[in-house]
């Protein structure tokens, strides 16, 4: 079997509520816990779930918008913090993630620009 593309394991992440008076944690929300799963090469993998119940912030974690609490991201092999320049997020708003003045060409090319990747 070939390695993964992406692979992630043990994900953990926690939202600090509160700090108490010495800036301590004290009230600490648990959203994603002990997640693991990976992504084969030519596969195509969906993240389903009720809402709230961690699949935005698994996203985010893989792009680096949030960093894990615990756990590990595997990029082909490697551990990253994330994999920002190999995935792109379209986030769940249309309107706010999506410039209709744009073609879809321009709105993938965008990122390929940002990155340096154009041309290849």
């Amino acid at each position: 079997m070939t390695e993964p593309i992406i692979e992630v394991k043990d994900l953990t992440k926690h939202f600090v509520i509160e700090h108490n008076f010495w800036g301590k944690p004290c009230v600490v929300l648990p959203a994603v816990r002990k997640v693991n799963f990976s992504l084969q090469p030519g596969e195509t993998v969906g993240l389903v779930g009720e809402s709230g119940c961690g699949k935005s912030t698994i996203g985010r974690m893989l792009v680096g918008l949030y960093p894990p609490t615990t756990g590990k991201i595997y990029y082909q092999g490697q551990a990253k913090k994330h994999i920002t320049k190999q995935v792109q997020m379209v986030f769940q708003d249309p309107y706010a993630s999506l410039n209709p003045r744009m073609t879809v060409g321009a709105i993938i090319e965008e990122p390929m620009i940002i990155h340096g990747l154009q041309g290849n």
